[in-house]
């Protein structure tokens, strides 16, 4: 595929890898980074690793996170701003996991996806059409 825009989070690890798959510049936008976990950032994932989806949709608050829903919410307005740029048909757009889940959980049931695995690299291809988006593929490393 050919893309003619690229942007990531503002993360050094989303661009150092845009950077490794592409030479388009690119823009960083802080919409795009990882859901906010307070306290618990950086800590292991084992101290939530009990946790369901709908666990986590509040868990974080409470040591100063960001709810699920925030990121969800997001993410949504990040990439359909972005999607709206006049000649931003093919975009890259790289981000974080629970980032992607949560978007991919505003227009879609993402249970079926996350059984499959949201590894690094995964890569999901939407359509975006009217303000929707529509997931159209999931290609994992």
């Amino acid at each position: 595929m050919q893309f003619d825009h690229a942007c990531c989070s503002t993360a050094e690890r989303c661009s150092d890898t845009l950077e490794l798959v592409t030479d388009l510049p690119y823009e960083r936008f802080k919409g795009l980074k990882e859901q906010f976990y307070g306290e618990l950032e950086g800590e292991s994932e084992r101290l939530n690793h009990h946790l369901t989806p709908k666990d986590c949709e509040t868990f974080y608050l409470q040591y100063g996170g960001e709810s699920s829903n925030e990121t969800k919410d997001r993410m949504v307005r990040t990439l359909t701003k972005i999607m709206e740029r006049d000649g931003y048909e093919n975009v890259l757009a790289v981000s974080h996991s629970g980032s992607c889940f949560n978007f991919l959980r505003h227009w879609q049931d993402p249970m079926e996806e996350l059984k499959k695995g949201f590894g690094n690299c995964t890569i999901f291809v939407y359509d975006y059409e009217d303000g929707r988006f529509t997931l159209n593929e999931v290609v994992r490393p």
